[in-house]
């Protein structure tokens, strides 16, 4: 079974080659997958306030960085 992060199962996004074939999200779907995610995050009590965390998260939604590239990213984060 692959692991796939949150930000990929509430963005829908998959893996580079996926993204290169996939045609760019309007500005419109973006919104909608990032208002999933908030949803999603408030229903179980959580929020993004971090303004780095969340453009990565605009990231994902748009297909421009994969869930686990922006997850890698944010531990990196973390750990400084």
């Amino acid at each position: 079974m692959r692991h796939v992060t949150h930000l990929q199962a509430v963005t829908g996004s998959g893996t580079a080659k996926q993204r290169e074939t996939a045609s760019a999200r309007t500005d419109a779907e973006i919104q909608r997958a990032i208002a999933r995610a908030d949803a999603a995050l408030a229903a179980a009590g959580h929020q993004v306030t971090d303004e780095e965390t969340r453009e990565l998260g605009r990231q994902v939604a748009a297909g421009t960085v994969s869930g686990d590239e922006a997850a890698a990213r944010i531990i990196e984060k973390l750990e400084r």
